[in-house]
């Protein structure tokens, strides 16, 4: 896949399907926790095991 632009946003790349490197090991990449699901909000570092999870906000009228 095409590499976004740098200025994009972490989640915005991971949700995009680009393979993200590792923001702690710098080796492995980081890969949905479940990959069954259509949108993850928990992903993990294939090669050391970092996660990273976000919070989507959801506004209610």
């Amino acid at each position: 896949m095409e590499t976004l632009n740098s200025s994009t946003s972490l989640v915005s790349r991971l949700l995009l399907g680009e393979e993200v490197k590792c923001d702690e090991c710098k080796k492995g990449i980081y890969r949905p926790l479940n990959p069954n699901c259509k949108i993850n909000h928990s992903f993990v570092c294939d090669v050391c095991g970092s996660t990273y999870h976000w919070d989507p906000v959801i506004e209610i009228d």
